[in-house]
């Protein structure tokens, strides 16, 4: 199943497996919910070999975030194995961009919170 939006980019069409794109990331944690990708041509043949980047908005240089993806197979799919936001200087709102070849194809917004925010039975009185 693919999500019926499509975003154009220099080669074709980039298509976003089904995948909410608004949530809440914990710092530290794998995202519980991962995107997937399908790259196909100008002429809607699936595009073998590629690879997509995500990373925090360009200005971003409040967060960090590493990931791992796989090139596009040969019905264009990619799929993350994981991401991780491994530190962040503020919790809120954050945008996240997904680039390829270089251009951004796609934009989002992710609330990121600490873990004592996400877990309230940690607390500094019990020690953590």
């Amino acid at each position: 199943v693919v999500d019926a939006s499509a975003t154009t980019y220099r080669d074709g069409v980039i298509q976003q497996g089904p995948w909410p794109t608004t949530g809440v990331v914990i710092v530290g944690e794998p995202w519980s919910v991962l995107p997937s990708y399908r790259l196909l041509d100008g002429s809607g043949a699936p595009v073998k070999g590629k690879k997509v980047v995500l990373s925090p908005l360009a200005d971003n240089h409040n967060l960090g975030l590493v990931s791992r993806s796989t090139v596009s197979n040969y019905n264009g799919w990619i799929y993350f194995d994981y991401i991780i936001v491994n530190f962040a200087t503020s919790t809120g709102d954050h945008q996240f961009q997904v680039t390829v070849d270089g251009e951004v194809v796609q934009t989002f917004t992710r609330t990121v919170e600490y873990p004592a925010a996400a877990h309230p039975f940690w607390s500094a009185a019990a020690g953590y």
